[in-house]
């Protein structure tokens, strides 16, 4: 009986010590895999930095900026071209014209004799 109990204990004992090894490799397998995600997680943190930290000539965020709002820009910016062309011809033809009065005024007063 005495002999029985010793082989329990020391059976005991060593299913203990295994128990412990295999408890130990398991908690370092799982820290090994959250630092994993967590390597993973900082990496993906980090790209989102990066893409976030990215700007155009003018400094401006890349990502602030709405594709839509930019189409708008763009349309406005053309059509404040057009517009100042014809601006332009408005005022050439303006000067024309009062090139023509002017001419004309002088050749009336030539007409009647005033100076």
């Amino acid at each position: 009986m005495e002999d029985q109990l010793l082989q329990i204990g020391a059976g005991g004992l060593f299913a203990l010590l295994i128990l412990r090894e295999v408890f130990g490799f398991l908690k370092e397998k799982v820290r090994a895999q959250n630092n994993t995600v967590i390597d993973i997680m900082a990496k993906q943190i980090q790209e989102l930095h990066e893409w976030h930290a990215v700007t155009d000539e003018d400094g401006v965020k890349i990502w602030y900026l709405r594709r839509s709002l930019e189409n708008a820009i763009e349309k406005l910016t053309n059509n404040l071209d057009i517009q100042t062309q014809l601006l332009r011809e408005l005022v050439m033809s303006m000067k024309e014209t009062r090139s023509d009065m002017d001419s004309f005024i002088r050749e009336e007063r030539r007409v009647r004799g005033i100076k």
